[in-house]
């Protein structure tokens, strides 16, 4: 109380830089090899990022103040509508919201079944305005305000109070159901789109993953999952596709992959057409079902409104090199089957966005799989 509300948006950069430079420290290593800039500039372009994430920590600030001024409502009601709002409504090109650091509180999570994210999100934004507001009026004894602000406090119990009991509940139920057997590949390579590196004793056809995932099978794996990683060449070299059958059919386990698929436009013969794409093979090493990335990253899978501009497009081809590669987007979810498991597929930046994940599964799925291949 009190604040001037340009004293409210300094603080809200502060505050906002604090936290997005420990959450995305990444950002600064994923600069480097991508675009293979030194540790200095990859430092100016990453503080870039992470202050224009902090302006929704300064408008949540701003606005939170403007609002308290004017006697709006009562903060236990401002304050989680407004972190909600701004959460949902900011343009951010890596969207985050304060749920998504709770994913190790189980109890927590239980009740986002009913109100998705959104709705832990107010949780936190409530509980954070409770323990403020009672801090406050026990530093100037209003005990009187304390007890107004108090019964705020009934729909964090109601919250708890279920997720107690539905954790209990699927802890109970969990021995009893059926098991079936993931193996996970990580190769640890950098990604990069230069050519791909053969390294001695493999070869396109047989790569190091496919030796590890023999190890997987013999050990039950029966289904296998190779990240999203360097250009393997599977959709658009015929020894690779059949090397990879022929190696998958020996196993008896079911495999899926990412890969750049190249296709000709069918509007120009000269023009072609890059997809981030997933493979399904079947324990009989056949392709039994494909996926294009739908969601694309700006300014790394594609350039927004640049294809509407070419000398747009031309400049930040210069600046931006091979890391655009720009790639076309997928049209369609896909569901694949595999030893009566229905796997719903993603990659990577897609499955930030909880609402299209949500699109992304069948009604009714029987034993649904979300399965998000990453770097």
């Amino acid at each position: 109380p009190g604040t001037s509300l340009g004293k409210s948006y300094c603080l809200g950069p502060v505050t906002g830089l604090s936290c997005y430079m420990s959450a995305a420290y990444w950002i600064v290593d994923f600069i480097m090899l991508a675009k293979g800039y030194g540790l200095a500039l990859s430092l100016v372009w990453s503080f870039t990022f992470w202050f224009y994430c902090a302006q929704l920590i300064a408008l949540l600030a701003l606005s939170f103040q403007w609002l308290t001024k004017r006697n709006a409502a009562h903060d236990v009601i401002i304050f989680p509508l407004l972190v909600v709002t701004l959460f949902s409504a900011f343009p951010m090109l890596f969207p985050v919201q304060l749920a998504e650091g709770q994913s190790r509180f189980l109890i927590a999570l239980q009740a986002i079944e009913f109100f998705g994210a959104y709705g832990l999100d107010a949780m936190i934004a409530l509980s954070n305005i409770l323990i403020l507001r009672v801090f406050m009026a026990a530093r100037q004894r209003n005990f009187e305000q304390a007890g107004v602000t108090l019964w705020a406090c009934g729909p964090i119990v109601v919250w708890f109070a279920f997720g107690v009991y539905s954790h209990h509940d699927w802890q109970t139920r969990l021995p009893d159901w059926p098991t079936f057997t993931i193996g996970l590949i990580q190769p640890n390579e950098k990604p990069t789109l230069e050519k791909t590196e053969i390294y001695p004793g493999f070869s396109l056809a047989y790569p190091p993953e496919m030796a590890m995932s023999e190890r997987l099978a013999d050990a039950g794996a029966r289904l296998i999952l190779w990240p999203e990683a360097k250009y393997k060449g599977y959709f658009d070299d015929p020894i690779v596709r059949r090397g990879y059958g022929n190696a998958i059919a020996k196993l008896g386990s079911s495999l899926l992959l990412q890969d750049i698929k190249t296709v000709r436009n069918s509007s120009s013969h000269q023009q072609k057409d890059q997809y981030n794409s997933l493979a399904m093979i079947n324990e009989d090493g056949q392709l039994v079902g494909q996926y294009q990335k739908m969601k694309r990253i700006a300014f790394g899978e594609y350039v927004p409104l640049v294809n509407d501009f070419p000398l747009l497009k031309q400049g930040l081809e210069g600046f931006l090199g091979k890391f655009l590669n720009e790639m076309s987007p997928g049209s369609a979810h896909q569901v694949f089957n595999s030893g009566g498991l229905q796997i719903i597929p993603l990659i990577c930046y897609e499955t930030l966005f909880p609402s299209f994940v949500a699109m992304a599964v069948p009604e009714n799925p029987a034993a649904g799989l979300l399965v998000g291949l990453s770097s």
